[in-house]
């Protein structure tokens, strides 16, 4: 299981996708075209790079799915009544449809997540598995 630090990274393979996606923001970390997570004093748009990938935080891209892609986007948190404790979800907007993860805290079918970290890179599955249909 990745660290809560480490989820505010995107792996490496939502960093392919996001290429794929054409993803271009600044971003110090990179993957040199294999698994390992490199950071350079400077931003830079790693993906005009043939052999690199941009490595941002998954927080800078769901700003860029809002800001770039118009898709309006939140995580929050909510109370689980079977375990008596804080709980996160998402929900995002798509062609005018709700598309929610927020259904009852204790629901087995959309479970929440344990962490906030946790639901934005959830979030950003979806979001990546919505626009590669596209």
């Amino acid at each position: 299981m990745k660290s809560e630090q480490q989820l505010q990274l995107v792996s490496f393979e939502q960093a392919q996708r996001l290429k794929k996606a054409g993803f271009d923001w600044k971003t110090p970390g990179l993957y040199p075209d294999f698994d390992v997570l490199h950071f350079t004093v400077t931003e830079q748009n790693r993906n005009d790079e043939i052999d690199t990938i941009s490595a941002p935080t998954v927080a800078l891209v769901l700003k860029w799915f809002r800001n770039v892609k118009n898709i309006p986007l939140c995580v929050y948190c909510g109370w689980s009544l079977d375990a008596d404790e804080i709980c996160y979800y998402f929900n995002y907007y798509h062609k005018g449809w709700k598309v929610s993860y927020d259904k009852v805290c204790d629901s087995m079918v959309n479970p929440p997540f344990d962490t906030y970290e946790l639901a934005e890179s959830a979030l950003l599955d979806e979001l990546l598995t919505l626009i590669e249909k596209q």
